[in-house]
């Protein structure tokens, strides 16, 4: 089936999308992942895009991630397999356990933002995360001076914990881009490069 097919196919159920709620439907409907993007961009606003996953917005205040290749794949999976009940944590609302999925639209912070919600520059708390998490990483990152300052931040040790539990690297950890907030904190939103991951398709 191609674009134009996939689209007039979606045009003709809008009405029955539209009220109740089948646009998930019908990405499930078309099995290509060309097609379930066709769909996706029908539908709803594309907000982020990278190499491997597409970010849409919804109209119920939620975002739908949509893998482009195997990579966002095994990323989808990666961050079904987090269960924990934690505030700094998007968690994932739905899915269907592989192509997409689905979790709370939440508004972007930059680091000024992290700093007055945390009380700690987003540098510092960066720099301790990747320090922390050197097991899960492979590395060797130098202990920094200020540790002290971040260790006992109720974020930072929660998040090394999940970090450490599911193995998730710390370059999307460490980014700024990977935080929006909520209810007064910050709140990661993308967690799927575990080492696992990391080693099959991007070593």
């Amino acid at each position: 089936m191609n674009a134009n097919l996939i689209l007039k196919f979606a045009e003709t159920f809008v009405s029955l999308a539209s009220e109740i709620n089948k646009v998930k439907d019908l990405i499930n409907y078309v099995k290509n992942i060309d097609e379930k993007i066709d769909i996706a961009n029908y539908y709803y606003e594309k907000i982020a895009e990278g190499s491997s996953r597409i970010v849409y917005l919804t109209d119920n205040d939620t975002v739908i991630k949509i893998a482009k290749n195997d990579k966002g794949i095994a990323q989808n999976k990666a961050e079904l397999l987090v269960k924990d009940n934690c505030k700094y944590i998007n968690a994932v609302i739905d899915s269907d356990g592989k192509y997409w999925l689905e979790a709370k639209y939440l508004k972007q912070l930059n680091s000024s933002d992290f700093e007055k919600l945390v009380g700690i520059s987003f540098y510092k708390f960066s720099k301790c995360l990747n320090f922390a998490l050197n097991e899960v990483s492979d590395s060797n990152h130098p202990k920094p001076d200020y540790l002290d300052e971040v260790k006992d931040l109720d974020i930072f040790k929660e998040l090394v914990k999940i970090g450490k539990k599911y193995k998730i690297m710390p370059g999307d950890m460490i980014r700024i881009s990977s935080y929006c907030q909520s209810n007064g904190y910050p709140v990661l939103i993308d967690f799927g490069m575990t080492k696992d991951v990391f080693y099959k398709y991007y070593d």
